[in-house]
């Protein structure tokens, strides 16, 4: 049975027929070159054992990936519930989803000048992918374009199936009049980065299920790199840490993959339908691969009843199996590959990986990083581990030193202050930085319990702002039970400090904190101490 990753692509099945796609392309399935009838070779072949009926349950971008703009009617325009209030959707966010959604619905932007959705239409027709299977929305416009009439372009945020009928829906930004003509236009740019990561996903989960035996089951494609977790396939196996999926092994799978996009292996796509004769099913469902580490596809898994058209996808010697994404047509148009990072999650082991522009792209920066860091360190890039570490064991070094200076001040701190209270009528003592290396808890602490040492019956009043700028800041007062009560209710509100304690210690934060204002507060709380003797 094929792996779960070869099954968690769904092909979507649509109820309206294909029309004829743009004169600039045509449709096609796999990466054959078109043919003087305008359908690709492969195209034709897999409509004469369809028929029409079965190849229009497929999207056109299922037929063909490269298909960036089509013609189509606007069959309907709903707004969206709750559109401006809450009910709109951003580009690529959605409402209900962790950090994500929210929405301006006064117009077709937010304040950032993210297009937000606020009606959902339908096409008779569109080049775009709704998500599914793991790859995420289609992004584009919508123009009309019937002479005569004004122009409206609206952009599509998201684009979605609709359970009920399996109709595909545009969310827009504008409203388009039902039944007007209009273009269709992708976001090429945003597609073809997709295409190249879920290419890329298929090529690093078939030469794991092949090298180490390990199956996917699940994976994402994010905005940054694409995860993929990896289990093993037979249950059998102890659970150890990495199921063989190591550094090293990464590292090979990884170049594995280059040398795969180095040969350019093609990329191909087949549909098949009940009607379809197993004597001309893909040969890879009905041999394993050559090195048989693959058993020959599972034909008792297919369910014609459950999915009408079964669209199957072939790395040539690398990956097979059901999947309804949008891929390259060959993996040189990945460019490269990388690795970018490998963990344990829930029991499987995540790798972390980018393809083509992504790659290049991350690439780029770590050159640049590197370039950087050779210059601070004055050294060649094979000499970057050795420098890094060594300035990481002086900088452990530095700080243990940072902090018994920061305890000897404290104590030395305390001492005088003991010693100033001790002089004071009232016993009180007070001091105010505005150096961030004194604005902490731990050492206003120190100091106070330093003073207390040496005067048991002063009460301290420590003031600290986190830099020289800064109004915020940390009071700390300390001493007899009475005394810090009256000096904490007089002083805090002149800092607007928020705070609590116990045991003869108040401390919180103030809002409001200058050399002027921790003044105000000492002699507050020398009045307020005055008072009550």
């Amino acid at each position: 049975m094929p792996p779960p990753h070869r099954l968690c692509h769904s092909v979507q099945v649509r109820s309206v027929a294909a029309s004829a796609p743009a004169p600039a392309r045509v449709l096609r399935i796999g990466a054959s070159r078109p043919s003087p009838s305008g359908l690709s070779t492969s195209t034709r072949a897999v409509a004469g054992r369809m028929g029409a009926a079965a190849e229009a349950a497929l999207l056109p971008c299922q037929l063909d990936s490269y298909l960036r703009e089509c013609d189509a009617e606007v069959l309907g325009c709903e707004p969206l519930a709750g559109a401006g209030s809450g009910g709109s959707r951003e580009a690529g966010k959605k409402k209900g989803k962790k950090g994500k959604g929210g929405a301006d619905g006064g117009s077709g932007s937010n304040v950032t000048g993210v297009p937000v959705a606020r009606f959902a239409v339908t096409l008779s027709k569109s080049c775009l992918y709704p998500e599914g299977g793991g790859q995420p929305a289609d992004h584009g416009d919508v123009v009309t374009s019937d002479p005569g009439a004004p122009t409206v372009a609206a952009r599509v945020c998201d684009v979605q199936t609709r359970a009920e009928d399996g109709a595909t829906i545009h969310y827009v930004d504008e409203a388009l009049p039902v039944g007007a003509a209009v273009r269709v236009r992708l976001d090429w740019g945003r597609r073809f980065d997709l295409m190249q990561q879920h290419t890329a996903q298929h090529a690093f989960s078939g030469l794991i299920e092949r090298r180490l035996g390990l199956e996917t089951v699940s994976w994402e494609l994010g905005r940054e790199t694409v995860a993929v977790d990896f289990k093993p396939a037979d249950t059998a196996v102890s659970n150890t840490d990495d199921f063989g999926l190591d550094a090293a092994a990464a590292a090979a799978i990884e170049e594995g993959v280059n040398a795969a996009i180095r040969e350019a292996r093609e990329v191909r796509s087949f549909a098949i339908t009940a009607a379809t004769p197993p004597s001309e099913y893909p040969a890879a469902m009905r041999v394993s691969d050559e090195g048989g580490s693959r058993p020959a596809f599972d034909m008792s898994t297919l369910d014609f009843v459950a999915r009408p058209v079964l669209r199957l996808v072939e790395v040539d010697g690398v990956d097979f199996g059901p999947c309804g994404g949008t891929h390259v047509s060959s993996l040189a148009e990945l460019q490269c590959a990388l690795c970018v990072g490998l963990e344990r999650n829930r029991g499987a082991v995540r790798l972390r990986f980018v393809a083509g522009g992504r790659a290049l792209r991350q690439a780029a920066a770590r050159l640049t990083r590197e370039a950087s860091l050779c210059k601070s360190f004055s050294c060649a890039p094979e000499d970057l581990p050795e420098r890094a570490e060594v300035a990481l064991l002086q900088k452990r070094e530095l700080t243990k030193d940072v902090k018994t200076l920061q305890v000897e001040l404290a104590e030395a701190l305390g001492s005088k202050l003991g010693a100033e209270a001790a002089d004071d009528s009232l016993r009180l003592c007070a001091l105010h930085s505005s150096s961030a290396a004194m604005a902490s808890a731990q050492f206003l602490g120190a100091v106070a319990s330093g003073a207390t040492k040496a005067c048991e019956e002063a009460t301290v009043v420590l003031t600290a702002s986190n830099s020289p700028d800064s109004k915020e800041g940390l009071v700390l007062i300390a001493g007899p039970v009475a005394a810090v009560a009256a000096a904490a209710a007089a002083a805090a509100p002149l800092v607007d400090a928020r705070g609590g304690g116990k045991k003869g210690r108040w401390q919180g934060k103030a809002a409001r904190l200058t050399e002027q204002t921790a003044a105000g507060a000492l002699a507050a709380a020398r009045a307020a101490l005055a008072s009550a003797a």
